[in-house]
């Protein structure tokens, strides 16, 4: 199985992101993938760690969202989704 890392790095999407699972795979955990996702522009895996749940309110050590790593770089599509997601969670 593919991990979640390699899915990252690849911008495939397959059954490689699991759901949470208690004790497993938390909230907490994706949302910090969503950043690195949101960051690299990786469209397929933001879309991919959203279906899995993944904490669109995260923020990073460096206080930073999803939504401001996409925005700074500059990945409109991206920064599209997660307003999306956002609206969905409030």
């Amino acid at each position: 199985m593919t991990s979640t890392r390699t899915v990252l790095r690849t911008g495939q999407v397959a059954a490689s992101i699991r759901p949470n699972q208690s004790g497993t795979t938390g909230n907490g955990k994706l949302g910090k993938e969503l950043v690195q996702a949101a960051w690299t522009g990786n469209e397929l895996a933001v879309k991919a760690l959203l279906t899995q749940g993944a904490d669109v309110f995260y923020q990073d050590s460096d206080g930073f969202r999803a939504i401001d790593r996409a925005r700074d770089n500059g990945h409109r599509t991206i920064v599209t989704l997660l307003l999306e997601a956002e609206k969905a969670k409030k």
